[in-house]
């Protein structure tokens, strides 16, 4: 180092410049121990250490007391080194924690906005099935008004008669439309399940038959197998 240079050129009756060129070493030490850790720091004080040791044992060699205080800047050196080494590691500990911190943070907020707008978007879809289910209602009752209607003009005309075919036809749509509104209904205020005896075979079969379209476009084949078959 320059200052090492500076300082072994020196005239030992400078004792004032003597004493302020260790405190040099200082920087070059606190950088590699701030960049580096505790490894980096031990590191600049030893080449420090090994640059400035046979300067004290040639040129100061007959001045015991302020060669011994020469030696303490060494020690000084790693202390140095060791302390700044492990503020910064602790420091980069810390600022890792506190990044990991914010990011979980952050999540934990995104995650807590989209709860919500799920949330909103769950409350617009309920008041949408009330007011479904409100329609739905009032549309039965003027289902229930024509199918009244239907039924005593059914019974007036002859049978086999153009309005009595009429009138069945206009019966059946009436079944068809009041199921529909029914499953809606179901559908927009589910009740509770009621249990109540199935045969498991026939269960398992309509459940085949609503999968097989799917299962064959797949290439995959779907074979019922009954024990003892």
């Amino acid at each position: 180092a320059h200052h090492t240079i500076y300082h072994e050129r020196g005239h030992p009756s400078r004792v004032l410049l003597h004493s302020i060129y260790p405190h040099l070493s200082y920087m070059p030490i606190i950088l590699a121990a701030y960049w580096y850790g505790v490894a980096g720091g031990l590191a600049a004080a030893v080449v420090s250490a090994a640059a400035f040791i046979p300067h004290i044992r040639t040129t100061w060699a007959a001045y015991p007391a302020f060669s011994t205080s020469l030696y303490g800047e060494i020690f000084v050196f790693h202390l140095l080194g060791v302390s700044v080494g492990l503020m910064a590691s602790l420091q980069r500990r810390v600022t890792e924690r506190y990044r990991t911190m914010a990011e979980a943070l952050e999540r934990a907020n995104r995650e807590i906005r989209e709860s919500q707008e799920h949330l909103r978007r769950a409350d617009r879809l309920s008041a949408l099935g009330e007011i479904a289910a409100g329609l739905a209602h009032e549309i039965r009752n003027p289902l229930a008004s024509v199918k009244g209607a239907l039924e005593i003009v059914g019974a007036r005309v002859p049978p086999g008669s153009p309005e009595a075919e009429f009138a069945h036809i206009a019966g059946k749509e009436l079944a068809r439309l009041d199921g529909m509104v029914t499953e809606f209904l179901t559908y927009a205020r589910p009740r509770e399940p009621e249990l109540c005896q199935a045969l498991l075979q026939e269960v398992i079969e309509h459940v085949v038959r609503l999968l097989r379209p799917e299962a064959e476009r797949a290439r995959v084949t779907v074979e019922i197998e009954q024990p003892g078959s």
